[in-house]
């Protein structure tokens, strides 16, 4: 019989995975209030770069929710 819990370790990454997404939504929230767009490295590229790490960890974060074990 085989059980298929979500184990410590993967509860652990999904957790990490959000903390790094809402990190970074906070601190690009902070730099354009701040100081605008222009403050972002890169200026709208790297607020759309940043856009895509957010996403990349969300993804992660609900792909390793719904792998078998």
């Amino acid at each position: 019989m085989s059980s298929h819990f979500t184990t410590d370790h993967t509860a652990v990454s999904v957790v990490v995975m959000y903390i790094i997404a809402i990190t970074f939504v906070v601190c690009d929230a902070l730099v354009v209030l701040i100081e605008g767009v222009d403050g972002m490295p890169f200026g709208v590229w790297g607020l759309l770069g940043s856009f895509v790490f957010i996403a990349a960890a969300v993804l992660m974060a609900q792909f390793v929710k719904h792998q078998p074990h």
